[in-house]
Formats: structure tokens, sequence, C-alpha cells
């Protein structure tokens, strides 16, 4: 079967963008729109001030530490809530959600010093009935996909199918973008 020349035009305008951007996570990140509110910023009170830390320092992380991190928070029960848990609460109750597995990968991370990290409320898949909370991190020309809701350990954006985690709205050091 022939592919339709708008469609191969169409993936080498978007190869070259990603080229000459620096990669995909920089084509990635010139997308987020930074916005006053979400419509999530009312259910995510209990969270605000971890989702208000601001990054000191230039804490770095080695990839097996926060791979550490990643099999700890999987190997926690998953169970849904409607609210977003504290970190501590997930530590009290050892159960937890996608949303409260992030969140707390969140915490440590920016505890740590660690920049360039990011909450991302979107859909798993493009043919997901419910969102999915996860993070994203920028080290190394990479952009990092680190869910532990899924997976034990961290992948790049670019090892995931295209269409997989769809992102609709991020935060990162106090700020809002709608992606």
């Amino acid at each position: 079967m022939k592919t339709p020349a708008f469609a191969t035009f169409r993936s080498l305008s978007f190869l070259f963008v990603a080229l000459i951007s620096g990669g995909l996570g920089a084509v990635a990140q010139a997308q987020l729109q930074q916005v006053s509110s979400t419509p999530y910023d009312r259910q995510m009170t209990p969270v605000r001030n971890i989702l208000e830390q601001r990054t000191q320092g230039n804490g770095d992380i080695s990839l097996t530490e926060l791979n550490s991190y990643m099999r700890e928070l999987r190997s926690i029960p998953y169970q849904y809530s409607l609210n977003w848990k504290t970190p501590e609460q997930v530590q009290s109750e050892f159960k937890a959600d996608c949303k409260a597995k992030a969140i707390a990968l969140y915490s440590i991370l920016k505890q740590r010093g660690v920049g360039d990290v990011r909450l991302v409320i979107g859909m798993r898949t493009k043919r997901s009935k419910i969102t999915h909370a996860w993070l994203e991190m920028d080290q190394n020309g990479k952009t990092y996909l680190l869910d532990p809701t899924y997976y034990n350990r961290i992948r790049t954006l670019s090892d995931e199918r295209r269409g997989n985690y769809v992102q609709n709205y991020a935060y990162e050091d106090g700020k809002k973008f709608r992606i």
C-alpha cells in the first residue's frame, strides 16, 4: 500500500521540527501555555503547597535512584480516591491512585532539588475515558516519563507508542499550564 504524499510530508515536517528544536521533548515543552487556573484547581487544595514548591538549587538525581523511588511507589496497592492524597496519607494508608503516586514522587523530587519536573494530568491513551496523572522530567536533553502507577522504572516519552500519554494540563514550580 502506497503512503499518501501529504502523510509523508507531514511526518517529515514533524521530524525536521523535532530535530532543529533539540528533540521531541523540546517540541512538547514548547506547547506549554501558562494559564491562571485549571479545572482541577479546586480539588487539588490538599496538595497545593506541594505544587507551589519552587525548586531550590540544582539537585541531580541518578536514574538508578529515581528507579528505586518508582519501584517503591509502584509496589503500593492501587486504590482510586476521589480526593487528592498527600504523600503523608499515601505513606500511612499504603494505598494510592495515580494522583497520589504522582504527587508523592513530585514531592520527593522537589525536596531533593530536582528541577524541570512537572505533574501532568491527561489521558493514558487516546481512547481513555478517565484522566490520569503522571510526571515528566527533562534531563540530559531527554524528556522522561515517570508513571509509578503503570511502571516500576522510568521511560522516555519516545519509548511510548504514539497516542499514549495525552497531556492536558501541567503544574511546575507553582505555575499552571494548558498543553
